[in-house]
């Protein structure tokens, strides 16, 4: 997954706020998603990159929907865990 414009990233921080502020993130998780909140992703070495990978990204950032299988964008995982869509498809079953 990439965070390479700064939308992205900013979006990145907030769920990452979102999951420490939930109690989902525990010990080193929580402390690398502090770090990227605090200091960027660039921030990360070492072991610190693999917990991020493992632990956060893989376990919380990537979603796929469950109605057209697309990746599901950072700024609509708010949503996400209400039927596991994408926006355009929750948009979609909403309007029925």
């Amino acid at each position: 997954m990439s965070y390479d414009d700064d939308g992205e990233e900013n979006a990145m921080k907030e769920y990452l706020q979102y999951l420490v502020d939930s109690g989902n993130l525990e010990g080193a998780a929580k402390g690398v998603a502090l770090q990227v909140i605090d200091q960027g992703l660039g921030s990360l070495i070492g072991k610190q990159v693999a917990v991020f990978k493992l632990q956060i990204e893989d376990a919380f950032l990537k979603r796929t929907c469950k109605t057209c299988g697309a990746d599901v964008a950072l700024a609509d995982l708010d949503g996400y865990d209400d039927g596991g869509r994408c926006g355009d498809c929750r948009n979609s079953f909403e309007s029925f």
